[in-house]
């Protein structure tokens, strides 16, 4: 894209080589049905899966993170990648930083679920984190990486929840990305750089 908002030719090519069918942004159809085949076929398969269904089934329960969200204890102690810094206090204010960790968690975490079991609450809850994260006033703090990795849950969470949302829905969340995201990193190509 340009900083207009237009793609380029470059960026015309790349996208024309994406797979049509969804999901497609780590995860696929074939890649889902592997998963669930090695389920049957491996006591270690189920058994990571078993962690990942109860922090799953611990987020049913949690509301959806907000700009000022306090880390639950139940939370910040069971996640089971070590992405999010365990806070100073498990009941501590989080970072922004730590808000997007934790949002990207949650969308895998429920997708992932929801992928290979087609139950709609891991859906619906992963659905409403989603679209409050994009009510948040903005996506910045004092460094890009919030903005990143909250693009980045947000786009895993456009892709692997598509088609279970409205137009309305899509139309918000891609928008949400424009411009609380990628605009922002154009934006910052196109600042005047001091001389060397």
């Amino acid at each position: 894209m340009t900083s207009t908002g237009r793609l380029d030719g470059v960026g015309r090519d790349i996208l024309s080589r994406l797979a049509a069918e969804r999901p497609r942004l780590m995860a696929t159809k074939s890649a889902i049905e592997r998963t669930r085949q090695s389920l049957y076929q491996s006591p270690t398969a189920r058994q990571w899966y078993g962690e990942v269904e109860k922090q799953a089934n611990l987020l049913l329960d949690l509301p959806a993170l907000t700009p000022t969200w306090v880390h639950n204890p139940r939370e910040t102690g069971a996640a089971p990648l070590p992405l999010v810094r365990h806070p100073k206090s498990s009941d501590a204010p989080a970072a922004p930083l730590d808000i997007a960790r934790l949002f990207c968690l949650r969308i895998q975490t429920l997708g992932i679920i929801w992928l290979l079991t087609s139950d709609p609450r891991y859906r619906d809850r992963a659905k409403a984190e989603l679209l409050a994260v994009c009510a948040f006033p903005d996506w910045t703090a004092d460094k890009f990486l919030v903005t990143a990795e909250t693009a980045f849950g947000a786009a895993i969470g456009y892709d692997w929840f598509y088609d279970s949302l409205t137009d309305n829905e899509r139309e918000l969340i891609a928008h949400t990305i424009v411009e609380k995201a990628i605009q922002l990193g154009l934006d910052e190509f196109d600042a005047p750089r001091p001389p060397r």
